[in-house]
C-alpha cells in the first residue's frame, strides 16, 4: 500500500524540489548568512506544497485517468479519492504553517504557491494558454519561496533580487517548455509526425532561449565561470532528449507505404490495431523525454549554484538526479 502513495505523491519528482529551493536562497543570501535550520523549513514547505499539488492533479483528472491511465491509485480505487483530498489539504496547511515559522515573508510566497497550485489544478491546467503560464509560475514562485527569508533585507541590493528574479524566469520558462510537450503525452489513434511537431519545436525553442539567455548572463560576470561546465552538460542532456525523440517519432509516423512493410510486432494487427500500437509507442516516448526534462530541473538548478558557490557544489546537488533514476523504474514520474 505504501507504493500507492509514493505512486500518488510522484516520489521521484520530490527531489526535483530541493534545488529550487537552494538556487533561489544562494541568489539572493551570502554563504556567510546560511541559516540551516531556515533552509530546511523552505524544502519541507516546498515538498509538501508539490505534494499536494501532483495529488491534486490526479483528484480533478480521476475521470481522465480511467480512460486513460487507469491503474493509477485513484483511478484504479487503490486509494479513495477522498482520503487523497485530505492528504492534500494536510499538505497544504502544513506547508504554510512551516512557512510561517521562517517569516511572514516567507509564508506570503507559499500562499501565493498555494493558490497558484490550486488555479492549475482546479481549472486552468486544460487551458493550452493557462496550463503552461501556471506550471511555470508555480516554479517562478519555488524559486522566490527560497530567497523569501532575504526579501526585504536592507543588505540585500538590486542587483540580487533581479538575480532572483531571473532565475525564476528561467525556470519558469522550462517548465513551460515541459508542459507544453507534456499535452502530447497521450496520442490520439491516428498519429502523425505533424501531430507531435509544433509542440516538440516550441518547447526545444524554449529550452535553447533559456539556454543562450543564462548563457549571456554569466558571461557578463554576474556567475562564477564554473557554471559553464553544468550548462554544457545541461545543453547536452537537452539535445540527446529532443534529437532521439525527433527520431524515434519520425520512425513510428511512418505508414507502411513509406517504409514498405509493418514492423514485425505489427504483423498480424488490423491496421486500427497497428495504429493503436504506434500511438503507444509515441507516448512512451513523450513520457520518456518529459521525464528526462523534468529531472534535468535538477542539473539546470545545478547551474546556477555553480555560478553562485562554484564548481564542487554545483556538482554535488547532481547527486539529487540519482534517487529518482533509480526509483524511476517502479515508480512513474509523469
Amino acid at each position: 500500500m505504501l507504493r500507492q502513495y509514493l505512486l500518488l505523491v510522484r516520489a521521484p519528482n520530490l527531489f526535483t524540489v530541493p534545488s529550487n529551493i537552494l538556487t533561489g536562497y544562494y541568489a539572493i543570501t551570502p554563504v556567510g548568512l546560511t541559516d540551516i535550520g531556515a533552509l530546511l523549513l523552505l524544502v519541507v514547505s516546498s515538498i509538501f506544497l508539490y505534494m499536494s499539488g501532483i495529488i491534486l492533479n490526479d483528484y480533478f483528472d480521476i475521470e481522465v485517468d480511467r480512460r486513460e491511465r487507469p491503474n493509477r491509485p485513484l483511478a484504479s480505487g487503490r486509494i479513495e479519492k477522498r482520503i487523497a483530498l485530505v492528504i492534500a489539504v494536510i499538505s497544504i496547511i502544513i506547508a504554510n504553517i512551516v512557512a510561517l515559522v521562517v517569516g511572514f515573508t516567507t509564508l506570503a510566497v507559499s500562499a501565493s504557491l498555494t493558490c497558484a497550485i490550486i488555479a492549475y489544478n482546479y481549472r486552468l491546467k486544460r487551458n493550452e494558454i493557462g496550463n503552461p503560464l501556471t506550471m511555470g509560475l508555480a516554479r517562478f514562485l519555488n524559486v522566490v519561496l527560497g530567497g523569501s527569508p532575504a526579501l526585504g533585507l536592507v543588505i540585500i541590493v538590486h542587483q540580487d533580487y533581479a538575480l532572483l528574479v531571473f532565475i525564476g524566469c528561467c525556470l519558469f520558462l522550462y517548465t513551460a517548455a515541459i508542459s507544453i510537450l507534456s499535452r502530447k503525452e497521450i496520442a490520439g489513434t491516428k498519429i502523425s509526425f505533424a501531430y507531435f511537431w509544433i509542440p516538440i519545436f516550441l518547447s526545444f525553442s524554449i529550452v535553447s532561449f533559456t539556454i543562450v539567455l543564462i548563457l549571456t548572463v554569466g558571461l557578463l560576470g554576474y556567475f562564477q565561470i564554473w557554471f559553464i561546465f553544468n550548462l554544457i552538460i545541461f545543453s547536452c542532456v537537452m539535445t540527446a532528449t529532443f534529437l532521439l525523440l525527433i527520431m524515434k517519432l519520425r520512425k513510428l509516423t511512418k505508414t507502411p507505404a513509406e517504409i514498405g512493410h509493418r514492423k514485425e510486432n505489427d504483423i498480424g494487427l488490423t491496421e486500427e490495431g497497428a495504429q493503436k500500437n504506434r500511438s503507444s509507442k509515441a507516448s512512451r516516448e513523450i513520457q520518456l523525454a518529459i521525464k528526462i526534462m523534468i529531472l534535468s530541473i535538477i542539473v539546470l538548478d545545478s547551474v546556477f549554484l555553480s555560478g553562485f558557490l562554484g564548481i564542487a557544489p554545483g556538482m554535488v546537488i547532481l547527486l539529487l538526479v540519482i534517487p529518482p533514476i533509480l526509483l524511476g523504474p517502479r515508480l512513474y514520474v509523469t
